[in-house]
This record gives C-alpha cells, structure tokens and sequence, in this order.
C-alpha cells in the first residue's frame, strides 16, 4: 500500500515530551521502533488537516492497540479497498484480559468504540 492510500499516518509521544513520527526525514519508520515502555501517547495523524486527529493517552498499566486493517471486496461493480484504522488499549488485570478500541473509518466517517 503507498503513501498516497493513507488517510493517516501514526505519531507516538513519549513521557519526556519527545516524539517519532511514521513519516520522518524522508524515510518511513517502522512502528515496532516505538519504544512502548515510554509511550505517553499515540495518534493517528490525518494526511488531510480537515480530518481529525484521533489519540489516545495511555496509562502506565495500559498496552497500546494500533493497527491499520485493508480490506478488498469484490462484487458486481468490480473490486473496492477499504482501510480501518484501530486504536485503543488491552492490559492483564488479575488474570483478566481487558481491551477498548477504536475502529476508525474513515470512508464512513465513523469511530465506533468497543471494550471488553
């Protein structure tokens, strides 16, 4: 997928006010380059200033959920791409898993919120 499908890019924040971006210097950065034992935040940053910025601030007991799902459908009408973008928090707690995501789509213009 090429930068130009992207309708967001990430950009994590550590605790000392420091940040790494996807998209830095010319060069793309691997997201498992984020240091998750620092992470403060974490956001999916829209290519297009009238989208919004979506973030999530994280406690020390919370891990980061981000991904970025692609789907391809194909119909009578031909094929059609679709990118959902994931963002929330999992942690273990007494044994118990518990997780709360956002499913972003933005050719819906939905964020649905979902926690287990």
């Amino acid at each position: 997928m090429g930068i130009q499908s992207l309708r967001y890019f990430w950009k994590a924040t550590y605790k000392d006010g420091s940040s790494i971006c996807q998209f830095e210097e010319g060069k793309e950065r691997l997201f498992s380059e984020i240091d998750q034992s620092r992470l403060e935040s974490f956001a999916w940053v829209p290519f297009n200033s009238s989208d919004p910025v979506i973030i999530i601030k994280l406690e020390p007991w919370q891990r980061l959920i981000a991904v970025r799902r692609n789907f391809i459908t194909t119909g009578p009408e031909g094929e059609s791409r679709k990118t959902i973008y994931l963002l929330g928090w999992q942690s273990t707690i007494n044994g118990r898993n518990y997780k709360s995501i956002c499913y972003i789509d933005p050719s819906e213009g939905t964020i649905t919120m979902e926690g287990k």
